[in-house]
């Protein structure tokens, strides 16, 4: 960014595309030929508090569906198009408007995992690590050629929150190099090895609908995969629908045993029995989306005896 001032619209949606603004919006305090004229998003219950920030950063905010002409024009005037967290295939007519291209963040090792939430399949199915890469953006979803990618380690502890922490310093180092090497010209592109490419698939909150006949270990993914601000895990106990907050995995080996019948009630928490005769602790609980409780507490109100199934 020598020679001349470089534009960049982001594309961005929810909690990835609102660190992403913010951290683009940092980096120009010392980078002064970086230039943000808009952002495009759209409406959803994730997107209120992004849209709400680039209000107070006075940063302009276009409706992917709603304002297409605009967005056609201001992409055009941008030099770098960017995608963050945004849910829908950005076509032809606009990736290809950008003077220097249009590339897209995205939460795994490309080619592995191309599609949707990457990050939460990755707890949910239990993998040991993932990644952070930039590519460039074609007509096949997430197949475009690679510029930078970072591994990422999923330690047992991690959840969906603590792995976005990991994945917002990565977004760090990625974003850095990639306006360095804009700032000297040396954008440097591979394609990928599409012959091993995975998919990810769309994600329903009905898809967080506790199974207790899984396995320990699958419910325990999932239940760190599914965390506030993003949907969370839930059951249900009498025709009530129950968010669980907080749990952690239990020691109890179970021999003789039902999947989702209460085992006991204890200070640390409500055991639950699991398909291959483990325990989940469910610790806190919400009903009906109201505030935060202790599940032991609730529970000694709605269980009677060693009868139930949650």
């Amino acid at each position: 960014m020598k020679n001349r001032k470089i534009t960049i619209i982001p594309f961005v949606s929810g909690f990835k595309g609102k660190y992403f603004l913010s951290l683009l919006l940092r980096l120009k305090k010392s980078i002064s030929n970086l230039n943000i004229n808009c952002i495009v998003t759209y409406e959803n219950p994730f997107n209120k508090g992004l849209i709400n920030f680039a209000n107070k950063e006075k940063i302009k905010v276009l409706n992917f569906f709603k304002d297409l002409e605009v967005l056609k024009r201001d992409t055009s005037n941008s030099d770098v198009g960017i995608a963050v967290g945004f849910g829908y295939k950005i076509k032809k007519d606009i990736y290809s408007l950008p003077k220097l291209g249009f590339f897209a963040l995205h939460d795994s090792l490309l080619p592995k995992m191309r599609g949707f939430a990457p990050s939460f399949w990755s707890l949910i199915l239990g993998k040991n690590e993932t990644g952070l890469t930039l590519f460039e953006i074609s007509d096949e979803i997430d197949a475009g050629d690679i510029l930078y990618q970072e591994k990422i380690d999923i330690d047992e502890k991690d959840d969906i929150l603590t792995l976005h922490r990991k994945i917002f310093q990565k977004m760090e180092i990625i974003l850095k190099k990639f306006l360095k090497d804009l700032e000297n010209y040396k954008i440097k592109k591979y394609p990928q090895n599409h012959k091993k490419a995975t998919y990810c698939m769309w994600r329903k909150e009905e898809d967080n609908n506790i199974r207790w006949e899984r396995t320990t270990n699958e419910i325990w993914n999932l239940l760190r995969a599914c965390k506030y601000p993003f949907w969370e895990a839930f059951t249900y106990y009498k025709g009530k629908k129950i968010y669980v907050v907080k749990a952690e995995k239990g020691k109890m080996i179970l021999e003789g045993y039902y999947p989702g019948r209460f085992v006991k009630l204890a200070d640390n928490g409500v055991y639950v029995s699991t398909g291959d005769g483990g325990v989940i602790i469910i610790q806190k609980i919400k009903i009906n989306n109201s505030t935060i409780i202790n599940a032991n507490e609730i529970f000694k109100k709605l269980f009677d005896g060693f009868d139930g199934y949650i």
